[in-house]
């Protein structure tokens, strides 16, 4: 049981991509009948204009508006947003987890629970661990293994609940049985397994339908860049700067498109499956606001609100504590002109882009604000959002 106890359904501009699709660096072509063929699962159906019910928000690249005014929006329960699937950008918000087990758990674990890993250890080990979903058998094993041991202790909460940075969906050519980097005479494998995946979960694949359970923190890029360099320089790894930029710059596309995060191409780029510019904004413009939550790391306080406003459960004080702090930086931003990063070039921007302005029209629809979370929705952490009222 759940302490006392949305998705924004967005309509984006679509278009419909049935030429061919040019892989011009490999110099090789392919036809598809929809641009479905290249999206994991069965989740290709959101290109199809035909099957979509227009609303009164609009989404671009860059802003979201809507016509919603509700200030007082009724919050929502946890059994809208269950099962979850958790999706975890490298240095995005680890400490997103302790929201999420506390949501998940309630009064089975204790209030001031922290953890900074899927798998680490848990406050009340489960007697036995069965891995089942939906009152079926899963297989067990290293994709799974947390998502079993949390829904063991609590219940059919999470679809998947993972530790490292899985990708929302894997399609089998950047399976860790392919080569690395990936050959362009593999490329043919991409379009040969359409909806084929591992979700690293209890279920098999992600489709169209399950996105309304994904829970994702995004952060804007040069910050991600700059925290990533020095996450792996606290593990001793020395790498220069620019070299790690360049080749994770486009990890939470990569993420969100099926491939795993600084997966290189055979020219070094970030492997995209040779999907263009124009391809993958329209497919982060078609994801992303389907989410069941999007958060933003610059914008931690009002995530945590956000998230209980949509989805209920009490909010605690151990929400809102930085469990990984990154080094060289002050409490929310690293000042990136030290970095001679200002003109970072990422697809990763038009994927924040629209994270944020989905996060912003998420706070306009739900009434969420400093005052209402400091008085009503987080009144325990009332403190946290002082700073905010004040700004």
């Amino acid at each position: 049981m759940v302490r006392k106890a949305r998705r924004a359904t967005v309509e984006g501009s679509r278009i419909a991509l049935g030429a061919t699709v040019a892989l011009g660096i490999l110099g090789l072509s392919y036809q598809f009948a929809s641009i479905s063929e290249i999206l994991p699962g069965d989740v290709g159906a959101i290109w199809h204009p035909s099957t979509q019910t227009t609303t009164s928000t609009t989404v671009t690249s860059t802003t979201v508006t809507s016509t919603a005014t509700s200030t007082t929006a009724q919050r929502g329960s946890p059994e809208q947003i269950r099962p979850m699937i958790w999706l975890h950008f490298p240095k995005c918000g680890s400490s997103f987890e302790v929201l999420l087990v506390h949501h998940a758990c309630g009064d089975k674990i204790p209030e001031n629970y922290t953890l900074l890993d899927p798998l680490d250890k848990m406050p009340k080990r489960p007697k036995k661990v069965r891995c089942r979903y939906n009152g079926k058998k899963v297989k067990f094993g290293w994709a799974n293994a947390s998502t079993c041991r949390w829904n063991a202790l609590c219940g059919d909460v999470f679809s998947r609940f993972s530790g490292g940075h899985d990708p929302l969906w894997l399609h089998p050519l950047v399976d860790a049985k392919w080569s690395y980097p990936i050959k362009s005479s593999e490329l043919n494998e991409v379009w040969s397994h359409p909806t084929v995946g591992k979700a690293f979960g209890v279920i098999e694949h992600v489709a169209e339908a399950d996105l309304s359970k994904v829970i994702a923190i995004f952060r804007e890029p040069r910050q991600r860049a700059i925290s990533h360099w020095y996450h792996l320089k606290s593990k001793g790894l020395e790498y220069d700067f620019k070299e790690i930029a360049k080749q994770f710059s486009a990890c939470m596309t990569q993420m969100i498109v099926g491939a795993t995060c600084g997966r290189k191409a055979e020219d070094g780029s970030p492997f995209l499956f040779d999907m263009t510019d124009i391809q993958l904004k329209e497919v982060l413009q078609a994801r992303i606001p389907r989410f069941g939550f999007v958060g933003i790391t610059e914008e931690w306080e009002l995530s945590v609100c956000l998230f209980h406003t949509m989805y209920g459960g009490d909010c605690l004080p151990s929400e809102f504590l930085q469990l990984r702090k990154g080094i060289s930086r002050n409490a929310k931003s690293y000042n990136t002109s030290m970095y001679n990063i200002d003109t970072y070039d990422s697809i990763d921007l038009e994927a924040y882009d629209v994270a944020r302005g989905t996060f912003q029209d998420l706070l306009h629809r739900y009434g969420v604000g400093p005052r209402r979370c400091a008085t009503e929705i987080c009144p325990r952490a009332a403190a946290h959002f002082e700073a905010l009222q004040q700004s």
